[in-house]
C-alpha cells in the first residue's frame, strides 16, 4: 500500500507547481497519479514563510480527510494472457505454529546447539521447517523440501543435505532439547505433570532386512515387514512429554522405566502417578512407580482373571457396592431392570409410559459402582524388597467399578463377532487359538470317531459356555494401584482419559506423516519420530489454545477441522502483491484474531507478510 506524497513538477513555462499524488503499480512498472493540486511555488511563497512545512499540513489534511484509501490500482487486460510462473501460490499455515515456536523459544536452544557444533546452516530454521510443514504438508522431508522451494512463502535457506545433517544432530540432543521444551512453556497453557500416561505403538517397515530397530514381532495388523516401535509419555493435559523409539520385536515394559528415571533426573519432575494399560503391570514397573513419589494405576484385565480373583473381586456377595445413586447398588439388579425395560418396550404404545421408561434407561446409564480391595498377593521382585519376610508383596488396592455404558458396549462387540463366527462355522479350515478380537475364538469344534478309529469328522459349533462366561462380565472394569489413601473418584477419572495417548497415535499416524518412514539407519529412523513428535506437541498446544479461547467457533473442534483449517490458509502472489486465497469465514477470522495474525487483507505487500512472520504471539 503506497503512502500520499508530494510531486514536484517542473511545468514547461518553468514554473513549479505542487501536487498530493499516489502511486499505481502495474507489474514492475509505476507510475505517478496526481490527486489534488496545491498550487505554484510563486504564489505559495508569497502567503506561507515555511513552503515546506504548509505542504506537509496539507499532505496531512489530505490523509486525514479519506482521499488517500490505502488503495493500489493494478491493470489487467481482457485480451492478455498470463505468462508461465506470473502467479505463484503459498501454503502460510505454519505462521500460527510459528508463533509458538517463538513463544517456547525453542530457537535460542537450537542455537546454541548450532554454536556447539560450528556449521553453517541454521538448525533453528530446519526445525522449524521439519515440524510447521508437518502441520500443513504431511509428505516425506524430500517432498516437504521441494514443495517449499515453490510453495513456502519464506523459502527455504537449507538444502535437502542440510535436513538430513540437521536431524542427526536434533537427535543427538534430544534430552536436552525435551528438557527445554518442559521448562519453556506457552504463556497460555497450563500442563498438568502430576499424572502421566504411557502406551507403545508400532509401524511396519517397507523392507524384508531385518536389522537394528527394524525386527518382525507382533504388529496391530499382523503385518510380516519388520517392525519399528514407538513408546509416548503424554501429561495429564494430553500433551506429549517425551518418547522412546526401540524395536520392533522388544516389549515396551522394558521402556518405561529407563524414560521414568530420564524424567526425574533431566525434568526435575519426581512426584507423579504413572498410567499404564494392563500391558504395562509388571511386577518391576508396579514396585518401581510405588517407591519414592512416584506411584501407579494400571489396568486388570477382568477376563483374564483366576477363578479365585473372580470370585474375590466381581462376584463377592458380601463386598458392598458404592454408588452414586442411591436406587441402584447392584450391578445384577441394574442390568435385569434394563432387560426388562427393553422387553416393555417393545409392546407399549403408550407414549407417556414409553417417555417414562425411557427416562428411566437414561438413569440407569449414569449409574456408576465401584468397590475397593486392599490386596497383597504378587510378590516383589528380590530387588524391590527391604525385608524378605515383611516386605514380601506388592502392596496396592484394586479398585472394581460396573457401568451399564460398559456392559452394553461388551454386549454389542461380542454380539457382531458371534454373527460373524456363525458365518465361519459353515466353512471349511480348522480353529486355532485366536486374540479376543477373532470372531473364531466363539467357534467349538468337536471330533467324532468310530469305536477308537482316528477322527474322521469335525462339528463345528458355537462355544455357548464361552459366551455365557463372557456375559457374565459385562460391564465390570479393574485397576490396580498404589494409591490407597487416594479419593476413588479421582482414580476413575484419570483411567478414563486413558484414550488421550491413543488419540494422540491416532492423530500421528493420519494427520502427521508418521509413516512411512523412509529411512533405513536407526539414528534417522529415531529423528523421523523426533519431527513428528515435535509437530504433536506444537498442535496440541493450538488446539489447546483454541478450545480454551473467547471464541465459539474454535472450540472442541475435531482434528479432521482443525487440521483443514490450518491447512486452508493459502496467499497468491502476482505482479509483487499478495492476495489470500481462502474463504476468510468466522474460524478463519477469530484463529487470526486469536494468535495475532493478520494475513487477509485485500491486497498486501511482502514486506508486510515478512512482518506478520515475525509478530509475537502475545500483542
Amino acid at each position: 500500500m503506497q503512502k500520499l506524497k508530494i510531486n514536484k513538477y517542473k511545468d514547461p513555462k518553468g514554473e513549479i507547481r505542487y501536487y498530493i499524488a499516489s502511486t499505481i503499480r502495474n507489474g514492475n512498472k509505476s507510475s505517478t497519479h496526481n490527486l489534488l493540486s496545491l498550487g505554484k511555488h510563486s504564489d505559495l511563497i508569497k502567503e506561507h514563510s515555511d513552503v515546506e512545512a504548509y505542504l506537509k499540513e496539507r499532505l496531512n489534511e489530505a490523509m486525514e480527510s479519506g482521499i488517500y484509501d490505502s488503495s493500489v490500482q493494478v491493470k489487467y487486460f481482457f485480451d492478455k494472457q498470463i505468462k508461465q510462473g506470473e502467479i505463484k501460490q503459498y501454503d502460510v499455515g505454519e505462521i500460527f505454529a510459528q508463533r509458538l515456536f517463538n513463544e517456547t523459544k525453542l530457537g535460542d536452544c537450537l542455537d546454541e546447539i548450532q554454536q556447539r557444533h560450528k556449521f553453517k546452516y541454521s538448525l533453528k530454521e530446519i526445525v522449524l521447517f521439519l515440524l510447521a510443514q508437518r502441520l500443513v504438508t504431511p509428505f516425506s522431508k524430500r517432498k516437504m523440501y521441494l514443495k517449499a522451494k515453490t510453495n513456502r512463502f519464506n523459502g527455504v535457506s537449507f538444502s535437502l543435505e542440510n535436513i538430513y545433517r540437521g536431524m542427526d544432530i536434533l537427535i543427538e540432543h534430544k534430552t536436552e532439547i525435551l528438557k527445554w521444551l518442559y521448562n519453556h512453556i506457552p504463556t497460555s497453557i497450563d500442563r498438568n505433570y502430576s499424572v502421566l500416561y504411557f502406551d507403545g505403538t508400532n509401524t511396519y517397515m517397507e523392507t524384508d532386512i531385518e536389522e537394528g530397530l527394524k525386527a518382525r514381532g507382533k504388529g496391530k495388523r499382523n503385518e510380516k515387514e519388520p517392525l519399528v516401535s514407538f513408546g509416548l509419555i503424554i501429561d495429564g493435559s494430553g500433551i506429549p512429554l517425551s518418547f522412546v523409539t526401540f524395536k520392533g520385536s522388544g516389549s515396551e515394559c522394558k521402556q518405561l522405566i529407563p524414560l521414568e528415571e530420564i524424567i526425574e533426573r533431566d525434568f526435575k519432575h519426581t512426584k507423579f502417578t504413572m498410567i499404564t494399560d494392563a500391558a504395562l503391570s509388571s511386577k518391576e514397573i508396579r514396585c518401581f512407580n510405588s517407591i519414592a513419589d512416584k506411584n501407579y494405576v494400571t489396568v486388570v484385565p477382568v477376563r483374564k482373571m483366576s477363578k479365585e480373583k473372580l470370585d474375590e473381586f466381581i462376584f463377592n456377595k458380601s463386598k458392598i457396592w458404592n454408588t452414586n445413586n442411591p436406587k441402584y447398588n447392584d450391578p445384577n439388579a441394574i442390568l435385569n431392570r434394563y432387560d426388562e425395560i427393553i422387553e416393555k418396550l417393545e409392546t407399549l404404545d403408550d407414549s407417556n409410559e414409553i417417555d417414562k421408561l425411557n427416562k428411566e434407561i437414561k438413569e440407569l446409564l449414569n449409574v456408576f459402582l465401584t468397590r475397593r480391595f486392599p490386596v497383597l498377593k504378587d510378590k516383589k521382585p528380590v530387588a524391590y524388597r527391604k525385608n524378605r519376610k515383611v516386605d514380601e508383596c506388592i502392596e496396592e488396592d484394586y479398585l472394581i467399578s460396573f457401568s451399564l455404558k460398559y456392559a452394553l458396549r461388551d454386549r454389542l462387540q461380542r454380539s457382531r463377532l458371534i454373527e460373524r463366527a456363525s458365518k465361519i462355522i459353515s466353512k471349511e479350515g480348522s480353529k486355532k487359538k485366536y486374540k479376543s478380537g477373532d470372531p473364531r475364538q466363539y467357534v467349538k469344534e468337536t471330533s467324532i470317531t468310530y469305536q477308537g478309529e482316528i477322527a474322521k469328522e469335525t462339528i463345528k459349533e458355537l462355544d455357548t459356555d464361552l459366551i455365557l462366561k463372557q456375559a457374565s462380565l459385562d460391564g465390570y472394569y479393574a485397576v490396580s494401584t498404589s494409591l490407597i489413601d487416594e479419593n476413588e473418584e479421582n482414580i476413575v477419572s484419570w483411567m478414563k482419559k486413558r484414550w488421550m495417548i491413543e488419540d494422540t497415535f491416532l492423530l500421528m499416524k493420519q494427520f502427521l506423516g508418521f509413516r512411512p518412514i523412509n529411512h533405513s539407519t536407526d539414528t534417522r529412523i529415531d529423528a523421523h519420530f523426533f519431527s513428528v513428535f515435535l509437530s504433536t506437541l506444537y498442535y496440541r498446544y493450538i488446539q489447546k489454545i483454541c478450545n480454551e479461547s473467547q471464541y465459539e467457533s474454535l472450540k472442541n473442534l475435531s482434528d479432521e477441522s482443525l487440521f483443514d483449517l490450518l491447512r486452508s490458509f493459502q496467499i497468491t502472489e502476482r505482479k509483487d502483491y499478495y492476495f489470500p486465497n481462502f474463504e476468510n469465514n468466522q474460524m478463519q477470522q477469530d484463529i487470526q484474531k486469536l494468535f495475532n495474525v493478520n494475513i487477509s487483507n485485500e491486497i498486501m505487500k511482502k514486506a508486510y507478510l515478512t512482518k506478520e512472520f515475525k509478530k509475537s504471539f502475545s500483542k
